[in-house]
């Protein structure tokens, strides 16, 4: 966006930021294999699938206050919604052995999202919403 770009140059650091633009979605992965953390900075969110797919390939993932993202982060990885300082300070304090731990916690956590597991989980939720029902339905039909 010309926008980012601006305030790239702005801020001096033109030279150190790629725009990638929007990407084919098979070139996702490859770009998240190749990159050493990934940054959510959302100022609204709901669960964001680009911060499972993140942490899907292993990779460190900080984020902020926005949504869901919380429930997703180990919580020593997030900054308050818009607070670019804390993003500076946590790139900052990081270590290989915090980004190594992280990795795999990262990792951990995604397969809590995998999309067979969330179906089954799902399909239990709606056997037993349907069993619930028709259960009150037959006790309030006996009245």
């Amino acid at each position: 966006s010309s926008f980012l770009k601006s305030v790239a140059e702005r801020h001096g650091v033109a030279e150190k930021v790629k725009f990638l633009g929007s990407m084919p979605h098979e070139k996702v992965f490859e770009y998240l294999d190749n990159i050493d953390i990934y940054i959510q900075p959302s100022r609204q969110e709901g669960l964001p699938r680009a911060v499972i797919e993140a942490m899907s390939r292993g990779c460190p993932v900080l984020g902020s206050t926005a949504g869901g993202i919380p429930e997703l982060l180990n919580k020593e990885f997030i900054f308050r919604n818009g607070a670019v300082n804390e993003i500076c300070t946590l790139l900052k304090k990081l270590d290989k052995e915090m980004i190594q731990k992280e990795a795999k916690r990262s990792f951990e956590k995604a397969k809590e999202y995998d999309k067979d597991l969330l179906n089954r989980k799902r399909n239990a939720f709606y056997r037993e919403f349907i069993n619930n029902s028709k259960s009150i339905i037959k006790g309030v039909l006996k009245k």
